[in-house]
């Protein structure tokens, strides 16, 4: 084992402290080592002799996506970062620009909603991904507007100050992204009016369902045609035999059946996976289940 010291360092040479540094592979599929440089922008890591790939990554600063560095003895290298206020036009490549704002009901800006951000193990992506390693609170400008950086293709657990339930978000692998992507509610329960239904062939039902969304303040959910989403963005309905009963989710709220043969089937109500980017569920959840009987 080798130790590589690695300094973090401005453009006028001066140290960058919280800037967090990965360590990993040249196919970039194993870490060797990161974490946190101290407040004089250093971090000394050890690793077997060989070549790899090395990331900083630091709030405000744009690096080179990656450092390759051949490690035969103890080494130390330097990183550079440049401090995106005092140059706006250096984004990072790695990173997706998420700006908007939260809004009430009445479509104006809420101020003060602060979007608490978890680090502890938000940034397990691929280790060409940078890290974050910590959590940290987004604040709205005067205006209520948010502009912040996250990891493209990192998954976060967000709160929205005054609601104590975390959702999942996926951050989207672009370079700017709208705050509206990472609030939008996502379903977090499903139930239809009727858990059996019986019918005979050729005839049409209308089941209504009522959802449960996750809390997300000031942000409109409105279950019509129309409107900032509907239930058919959201939910997915598959029959065991469509044969016997198809089914369809109509954006109005309702499952449209349709009696085809005689026989029985069951309708599952499930989450429609990636439908919403503010959440990616992984399986995709069941939320509710019909079992129609068809009479000849």
């Amino acid at each position: 084992m080798y130790a590589i010291t690695l300094h973090v360092r401005d453009d006028s040479d001066a140290p960058i402290p919280g800037s967090y540094i990965r360590v990993f592979s040249l196919d970039g599929e194993t870490a060797h080592g990161e974490g946190e440089v101290d407040e004089d922008g250093n971090l000394t890591l050890d690793v077997p002799g060989g070549e790899y790939w090395v990331r900083a990554y630091s709030r405000g600063y744009r690096f080179e996506p990656r450092m390759r560095i051949e490690v035969s003895g103890d080494t130390t290298y330097r990183l550079e970062g440049t401090d995106v206020a005092t140059h706006p036009s250096s984004t990072d490549p790695l990173l997706c620009r998420i700006t908007g704002s939260v809004v009430g009901v009445n479509g104006l800006p809420l101020t003060g909603v602060l979007l608490h951000v978890s680090g502890s193990d938000l940034f397990g992506v691929v280790a060409t991904s940078p890290v974050l390693g910590s959590s940290y609170v987004a604040r709205p400008s005067p205006s209520g507007a948010y502009d912040f950086q996250l990891p493209r293709g990192a998954v976060a657990h967000i709160t929205v100050a005054g609601d104590d339930r975390p959702f999942r978000c996926k951050v989207p692998n672009r370079t700017y992204c709208p705050l509206g992507d990472l609030l939008t509610p996502y379903v977090s329960s499903i139930v239809a009016e009727t858990e059996t239904l019986t019918l005979d062939v050729g005839e049409v039902a209308e089941i209504p369902v009522t959802a449960t969304l996750s809390s997300s303040v000031g942000t409109p959910f409105l279950w019509e045609e129309g409107g900032i989403a509907t239930i058919r963005d959201y939910v997915a309905v598959t029959s065991s035999d469509s044969s016997v009963a198809a089914a369809y989710v109509e954006a109005s709220g309702i499952v449209r059946v349709i009696a085809r043969r005689a026989g029985a089937a069951t309708l599952t109500l499930t989450e429609l996976a990636g439908s919403c980017l503010a959440r990616t569920p992984t399986p995709t959840r069941t939320l509710s289940v019909i079992e129609v009987t068809v009479d000849p």
